[in-house]
């Protein structure tokens, strides 16, 4: 049976809300995007949309156990779809009976490869066109074959959603249309990010110093977060605080140079290796700052989440981080000069007149301006723009832009 016998498939009434399916990859255990991703089933206005989630991943692997898991948690109807290798041609067919089964009337896609797939299903499976750019930061040689087959697609899509106006400039630059784009920046749910435990009950529950100075990072140990880089700022500031302690949350494939970096710098005893940790709550309450060393990002969930739990923050300018940081009102920003990122950093664990002013700020900033609520709407808004009879090619988003 080939793809094109799907159009034989029964269609889903006209007279029906309109079916959104989010389609994404993941390969390891995630991040950012998936927790977005999952939530925004529950976060849709039910009268208006249907919302389903289907996620490619590797067959042999528990990341689908993770991922029922946490979709049951958020309400949210997920499909699985376990490849036995990296690229599977049928992935292609069963999605495509998947948009039949369901009757998909927007394909959502947050990948190289949802995005290439939808625009296979959508030459049997008439769609509307939406994917998220949250960023190109792995500048391994294998992602950046992706990063062209993203490249290609995007131009091609109906609406092209950016997390931060620096992808939405990238964007341009590929040859997506200006009407096309929409800057959507990510958001969290500030209600779940709320954790009454104190920073001692924290120590305490996760078997850490309860007189220490913690810096943390949670993030995946590569290249593009730049660890690396902080390391020997570690090693100056630990000369001059003495109970300073890091705190690395995450894993990735910079894990063992990153701790034979850390040996040569005699760091060993001041560091916790704490690896991938789910849910981060208590975790971030612990810590007395976090820190986003990055060279890469798009608009990091960490920051959001940590500052929603009244950590203060500092994080290099790149991304969208200097707009959500508001050039350092909300959050330090930390320039290119990484021999700078000593003093900055340690005004940031011993000024507590500015760590409260950060927090504070940070505080009103999440409201204003990333609740998972207000991204939401502003999503509907975008696919509201595709659900009449315009052609939207010729039509700007401006119901998306004015819900801004």
């Amino acid at each position: 049976m080939t793809l094109q016998n799907l159009q034989s498939a029964p269609q889903q009434s006209e007279t029906a809300r309109p079916c959104v399916l989010h389609v994404r990859t993941v390969n390891a255990n995630g991040g950012g995007p998936d927790k977005t991703v999952l939530r925004s089933p529950a976060g849709i206005d039910p009268q208006r949309y249907r919302m389903e989630v289907a996620y490619i991943h590797p067959a042999k692997s528990d990341i689908a156990d993770r991922l029922r898991n946490e979709a049951e948690r958020f309400g949210c109807p997920l499909h699985l779809l376990g490849e036995s290798h990296g690229f599977d041609p049928r992935t292609i067919w069963r999605l495509g009976k998947l948009c039949r089964r369901l009757g998909v009337n927007i394909w959502h896609a947050h990948d190289y490869k949802s995005n290439l797939f939808g625009l296979l299903i959508r030459e049997v499976h008439p769609m509307k066109m939406v994917s998220t750019a949250h960023g190109w930061v792995d500048k391994r040689w294998r992602p950046r074959l992706y990063e062209q087959i993203d490249f290609y697609c995007l131009p091609r899509y109906d609406r092209v959603i950016t997390v931060s106006e620096d992808i939405e400039a990238q964007c341009r630059e590929l040859g997506v249309e200006p009407d096309r784009l929409c800057t959507i920046h990510n958001a969290i749910d500030l209600d779940e990010w709320q954790w009454p435990e104190k920073q001692a009950q924290a120590r305490w529950e996760l078997e850490l110093p309860d007189d220490a100075l913690i810096l943390g990072t949670a993030s995946r140990l590569n290249h593009e977060k730049g660890i690396d880089r902080l390391l020997p700022v570690l090693a100056r500031l630990c000369g001059k605080l003495p109970k300073l302690r890091y705190l690395a949350i995450g894993e990735g494939p910079a894990e063992r140079s990153l701790k034979a970096q850390a040996q040569a710098l005699g760091l060993s005893d001041r560091i916790i290796w704490a690896g991938w940790q789910k849910p981060l709550h208590r975790w971030y309450r612990a810590m007395d700052a976090l820190v986003m060393p990055s060279r890469a990002e798009g608009l990091p969930n960490t920051l959001l989440e940590a500052m929603a739990l009244g950590v203060p923050v500092a994080a290099t300018d790149v991304g969208g981080i200097a707009g959500l940081l508001e050039g350092g009102r909300s959050g330090m920003i930390l320039h290119d000069d990484c021999d700078r990122w000593v003093d900055y950093i340690e005004n940031l664990l011993t000024n507590h007149n500015l760590r409260k002013e950060l927090v504070r700020r940070a505080a009103e900033r999440l409201h204003d301006r990333h609740s998972f609520t207000r991204r939401m709407q502003r999503i509907m808004a975008c696919y509201d723009s595709l659900t009449d009879t315009t052609p939207p090619r010729n039509r700007p988003i401006t119901s998306c832009q004015q819900a801004a």
